[in-house]
């Protein structure tokens, strides 16, 4: 984008590793590891990529859904 090559152009940016930002995560059939970083996170964003390979979507929506709500029980301010 315009923003980051403005940024890159004035030295107005902080360079960080993957790392320490946060991880990448696919979709599968077996969720374990992407359910125990949500409800144990050690990096401050998780994204979360889908994968042609899953067999079973609804079932990898409902064990995300169910972490979530294990992890945020009370809806925020900003959801109705």
């Amino acid at each position: 984008s315009i923003f980051r090559y403005r940024q890159l152009a004035t030295g107005k940016f902080h360079p960080v590793t993957k790392v320490s930002r946060g991880k990448f995560i696919g979709l599968s059939d077996d969720n374990s590891v992407l359910v125990r970083e949500l409800l144990t996170p050690r990096y401050n964003m998780i994204c979360i990529n889908d994968s042609p390979s899953i067999v079973d979507f609804e079932n990898a929506k409902r064990e995300i859904v169910a972490a979530y709500e294990k992890k945020l029980p009370q809806k925020s301010c900003f959801e109705s």
